[in-house]
């Protein structure tokens, strides 16, 4: 039996108990084990369906694994959560831009500058976009395809 079988029984309704599984889907992320940090992330949205981190984490491996649709979803709802989070807009951008929803994307920047005139996307997904003749190449969005206009 392993350490976090040992602790769940002792937290019962605890109101940090959703936590327990963040860090489990946390820890199932570095070990590059998808369906075991699915599995934890899952666990904490039984136990915290209304928290924005747990609805983030959710949007985060769906945008890893290419459902980028599942990913807007569970951003939207993060952001609508917290909506003052700017990294939450900017990640939310991110995907958006995935998806090819760059008016919505902007709006989403637009938010986050206005929230924190230095959130960590400003700039950088609109960098991948440059000028018909520029010789750079376009910048890599999450999946590793140049960013699209």
């Amino acid at each position: 039996m392993t350490l976090f079988a040992h602790m769940l029984p002792l937290l019962g309704e605890h109101p940090y108990r959703a936590n327990v599984f963040l860090l489990l889907a946390l820890a199932q992320r570095e070990r590059g084990d998808l369906a075991a940090e699915a599995a934890a992330l899952r666990q904490a949205e039984a136990i915290a369906p209304e928290s924005a981190e747990v609805r983030a984490l959710l949007g985060l491996l769906a945008a890893r694994t290419g459902r980028f649709e599942e990913a807007a979803l569970e951003l939207g709802r993060a952001v609508a959560l917290d909506p003052a989070h700017p990294d939450l807009r900017c990640r939310l951008a991110m995907v958006l831009l995935q998806l090819g929803r760059r008016g919505e994307a902007f709006v989403q920047v637009q938010a986050a500058f206005a929230l924190d005139q230095q959130a960590a996307c400003l700039g950088r997904p609109w960098r991948g976009c440059r000028p018909s003749g520029a010789r750079e190449a376009p910048r890599r969005t999450l999946s590793g395809r140049a960013a699209r206009c």
